[in-house]
This record gives C-alpha cells, structure tokens and sequence, in this order.
C-alpha cells in the first residue's frame, strides 16, 4: 500500500526537509571550513569525533532521501543568492 499524505501534508514534510537538508549543508560547511589570514579555527573536535560528525550528517541525507522517495516530494529550486548564509 502506497502511503497517501494531503497536499498540505506533502507541503509541510518537504517544506520540514528542505530545513534539514540546509541544516546538514550548514553543518558540512561548519565542520569543512578552512583557517583563514584573520579568522583562525581552533579545533573543539579531535578527528575522530569529526568524522563521526560527517558520517552523522552523510546519514541524515540518506534518510531525508529515502522519506522524499518513498513520499513522492519534489524539491525546491532555490537560487544561491537567496540563501542567508555568511561566505
């Protein structure tokens, strides 16, 4: 049997996702950041704990994935210049 969800219901479960996914992309780009000339990164996580961290959030999209397959939602298409995300 299929899983059926209203239109409302379809838009909020993407709509909750979609913040997820941005939650891991930030999450990656936290964890990747590089030191720069003024703004150096002190460390708080040994390597370990790091790549825990990164195998966590690989497995996040997985599942975000799997619910948006296994529901039929579709994605968003957001320009990059629309996201609020410091460079």
């Amino acid at each position: 049997m299929e899983p059926k969800l209203s239109e409302n219901h379809r838009r909020v479960v993407s709509v909750l996702l979609q913040q997820a996914e941005m939650v891991c992309d930030e999450l990656e780009r936290w964890l990747s950041r590089p030191s720069g000339w003024l703004n150096r990164i002190r460390e708080k996580f040994p390597p370990s704990v790091r790549n825990q961290l990164c195998a966590h959030v690989k497995q996040a999209r997985k599942e975000i994935s799997c619910i948006a397959a296994e529901w039929h939602l579709t994605s968003a298409v957001v320009a990059r210049r629309q996201r609020c995300f410091p460079c």
